[in-house]
């Protein structure tokens, strides 16, 4: 009876040292991740966990405390191990991990916290070579980043490719960088235009633009015509109207504040390429201060008008800083998130400003900005959620 009884559990025995080495391991089908990736502000974007499979080695029927793992019923054919569940939290596995016949394979999975508009830069290995770093802190600012996301979006008519992109005029911290279609490449750094020869100059092509994602370095003709991505036509942009190009950059680092020398009227604030096929557009703003640089590409699709590019400016206004909110408290719109949201209306006016919030929890991002003037604030937004 005990050698019918061994041999019978001999199977169980061998599934369960070939699934034990596995305890651990990294998913093979996902490309190594930071720890933690967060915008600009310190809020969390992208965060590594341990996530587990769970299987079973025993005989069907399923006890009764696993039949509710099975969401395909095709998980039961064949014979043991039964791959039941995936992407299982600690939580979950502390529920079912006790259970007669189950093993578990642990992993390392990526979740993308911030949603559509950060995919094509966080879920691909684009951030490969910073992996060595636990946790990074990105240039980009999560409401500038949507809001651009979804404004390609209602302009992208299902055909050729779009991409678009906010630069810090001086600092060259990139606050936001979109492409459509998802999974082709963004033309702001592969994409090749002629660079006008009033933009041509040797102190910014002919290198790169500093960027941490592959980009195309440019042609260069004998004739001394060039063809560049619009990410280095955003440098020289910055050349000709400041003195100095910036080194662009997506990782947020700590650099001395400079000031943009402005070189006169003359120096202009805008580039244009359209030949009906391929175009570029770039725009600093705002109009009398220049910060930023807006810059829009795009293929096979029509380029925008004057018109248009001030009408995304002025969607994006209201999540661009025209210059660096005042430190100290008391001082312009105050600082609202951590705070619950009972808290956070304690800090604002009972009259004459429109409230709204959305979710639960902790305040994670707010409209309008930490320091905006009290004069410029007629409504407010709060989003709510997990804060950690």
């Amino acid at each position: 009876m005990k050698k019918w009884f061994l041999l019978a559990l001999l199977p169980v025995m061998l599934a369960a040292l070939l699934l034990s080495p596995l305890a651990g391991s990294q998913s093979p089908d996902r490309a190594p991740v930071p720890k933690e990736v967060r915008d600009r502000e310190g809020r969390i974007l992208l965060r590594t966990e341990k996530r587990y499979r769970l299987y079973y080695l025993g005989q069907l029927p399923l006890p009764e405390g696993l039949r509710s793992l099975v969401r395909r019923k095709e998980a039961l054919n064949g014979s043991p191990p039964y791959l039941l569940a995936e992407d299982l939290s600690g939580e979950e596995v502390r529920r079912y991990g006790s259970l007669d016949g189950v093993i578990l394979e642990e992993y390392v999975a990526s979740r993308l916290i911030a949603g559509p508009a950060f995919a094509p830069l966080l879920r691909k290995p684009l951030l490969a070579g910073l992996t060595r770093e636990s946790r990074i802190q990105l240039t980009l600012a999560w409401e500038v980043q949507e809001k651009l996301y979804d404004l390609l979006k209602r302009a992208y008519k299902g055909s050729g490719r779009l991409s678009a992109g906010v630069v810090d005029l001086v600092s060259g911290e990139v606050y936001a960088l979109a492409s459509l279609p998802e999974g082709q490449e963004n033309l702001l750094l592969k994409g090749l235009y002629p660079a006008g020869r009033d933009l041509l100059g040797p102190e910014v092509f002919g290198e790169k633009t500093g960027i941490e994602l592959p980009e195309s370095p440019g042609v260069y003709w004998p004739s001394g015509d060039i063809l560049a991505t619009p990410l280095q036509m955003a440098r020289a942009l910055a050349h000709k109207f400041c003195g100095r190009a910036p080194r662009i950059h997506l990782v947020k680092e700590t650099l001395p504040a400079v000031l943009c020398r402005s070189q006169g009227e003359k120096a202009g604030k805008s580039y244009t390429y359209d030949d009906g096929r391929k175009w570029v557009r770039l725009e600093l703003w705002p109009e009398k201060e220049p910060r930023f640089v807006l810059i829009l590409a795009g293929e096979a699709t029509r380029g925008p008008s004057r018109k248009a590019l001030a009408g995304v400016f002025q969607a994006l206004a209201h999540w661009l800083p025209e210059e660096d909110p005042p430190p100290g408290p008391g001082k312009g719109f105050p600082d609202l998130r951590g705070l619950t949201l009972r808290a956070a209306l304690e800090r604002l006016p009972r009259e004459g400003l429109q409230i709204d919030f959305k979710g639960v929890g902790r305040v994670v991002r707010q409209w309008p900005l930490p320091g905006t003037p009290w004069e410029k604030v007629k409504a407010c937004r709060l989003y709510l959620g997990d804060a950690t």
